[in-house]
């Protein structure tokens, strides 16, 4: 009996022993700082981009101090730049845009969001649509930026977590 128990116990250990092998891998599949991850291509202006159901272009970029239309004008923390854009929706189903749809990032990192504050002196905000299946919608988008920074155009399907490309909007 006592030979039966030393046996058993013995090949405990060796399973336990090839359990905590360095061959085994516990983090399997699991993404971490060490496993490189996909690069995101960035585009260009006048590029259409397409991020899961909806293609962005953006057509032209301007820069400037001030924002006005015939009520008034506002000046800028940094520097404004105005996107004009189109979007196109080639789902099934309506999507709302919001503004958390197309933010720029600059090369140190920060983020910016749309200025829906200032957006009023625009012709047509148009991170606040919605746009109906197999339609596009044209529009501005309206940000206030550091001067002198290098920045990207993220845009979204999703917000929410969703597929997200980069259009390079070169230095401001």
């Amino acid at each position: 009996m006592k030979k039966i128990a030393l046996v058993f116990l013995i090949f405990l250990v060796i399973i336990a022993a090839a359990g905590c092998s360095s061959n085994s891998n516990p983090n399997k599949g699991i993404n971490n700082a060490s496993t490189p991850k996909a690069t995101l291509v960035t585009y260009n202006i006048g590029d259409k981009v397409g991020v899961g159901n909806l293609t962005y272009t953006v057509n032209k970029i301007e820069k400037a101090e001030y924002v006005r239309n015939q009520y008034g004008s506002v000046k800028a923390n940094g520097i404004f730049v105005t996107l004009n854009m189109t979007i196109e929706n080639n789902g099934n189903d309506s999507t709302t845009i919001s503004p958390d749809y197309a933010k720029i990032i600059c090369s140190q990192g920060r983020t910016y969001t749309s200025d829906q504050f200032n957006s009023g002196y625009l012709n047509s905000n148009i991170l606040v649509q919605k746009i109906l299946p197999k339609h596009l919608v044209s529009g501005q988008a309206l940000y206030d930026v550091r001067r002198g920074i290098t920045c990207n155009l993220q845009v979204t399907d999703n917000p929410k977590g969703g597929n997200t490309q980069l259009i390079s909007l070169g230095t401001i």
